[in-house]
């Protein structure tokens, strides 16, 4: 995975990106579209490294690289939502030359979504879809209590409980 390049190129549309937040698969030369993938919780732009092999030349694939993660993994966590959300506005900006799709995972699905959200708030272009797997919509409440307010050893005994040890 590398940066993009902006140019043009026969009237076509490419975008350049300088930004450690987001990593490209394989340049495409005339796309279309911008896919950006949001991953889940702990995995990084490897998760959709295959993606643009099986997808039309029109989509250019994206994945969102977050401090902690493959590359950037000597860089601290970001724990707060806002602050990714607040991170990904600029970086993502670029990409709106073309419709944008975002597809996000798991704990991806709620980064993709408040980046939408952010995005509706302002003056600027939307995704054109928000696609989203492993996650509860936002409106549905969880069924399950928070664990957030747990000690060490409670949140650990919680987790093996709930998720089987994973």
């Amino acid at each position: 995975p590398t940066s993009g390049t902006r140019s043009s190129h026969s009237g076509a549309s490419q975008t350049r990106v300088m930004s450690r937040w987001l990593v490209r698969s394989r340049l495409r030369p005339r796309p279309r579209l911008h896919l950006v993938c949001f991953p889940s919780a702990g995995a990084g732009p490897a998760q959709y490294a295959r993606w643009a092999d099986e997808l039309p030349e029109a989509a250019q694939v994206w994945a969102v690289q977050a401090p902690g993660r493959e590359a950037r993994v000597r860089e601290p966590a970001i724990g707060e939502l806002t602050a990714i959300v607040d991170e990904l506005m600029s970086p993502l900006e670029p990409l709106f030359d073309l419709p944008v799709l975002f597809f996000g995972h798991s704990m991806g699905s709620v980064v993709a979504y408040e980046v939408a959200r952010r995005r509706a708030a302002g003056d600027g272009a939307m995704p054109r879809h928000l696609f989203v797997s492993a996650h509860r919509p936002p409106s549905l409440p969880s069924p399950r209590p928070p664990m957030r307010h747990l000690d060490d050893a409670a949140l650990l005994s919680k987790t093996g409980q709930r998720y089987g040890g994973i």
